[in-house]
């Protein structure tokens, strides 16, 4: 399985209105092997290894974004599955710390 990191283009573009926050059932897809495939270098040094998923956006049921949470605050790999054709699109790792100037919060 090839993994394929998104753009930023590519990632707003599978970004569609109305966006559902989705609270319960299963994926349409198991995406974990293809999270598996994505290379160590995509990570940018963040760890998800634990494998918990954040949250999960229905993209106007075209698009679903996983989030799947690192051990640094406000980072996630986000995965873009295809409702339609029931795959797993790309990847984007989304650094919130960095995107929207937020402060980094330290380890206590």
């Amino acid at each position: 399985m090839k993994a394929i990191e998104l753009d930023e283009a590519a990632f707003q573009a599978m970004f569609v209105e109305p966006v559902i926050r989705v609270t319960d059932g299963e994926p349409v897809v198991d995406f974990w092997p293809y999270f598996d495939a994505i290379p160590v270098a995509d990570f940018e040094n963040h760890d998800c290894s634990a494998g918990e998923v954040e949250c999960v956006h229905r993209m106007a049921d075209r698009f679903e974004h996983v989030m799947v949470r690192s051990t640094t605050p406000n980072v996630f790999m986000g995965i873009v599955i295809d409702l339609v054709d029931r795959k797993v699109t790309g990847h984007r790792l989304m650094n919130f710390n960095t995107l929207y100037g937020l402060e980094t919060p330290r380890e206590e």
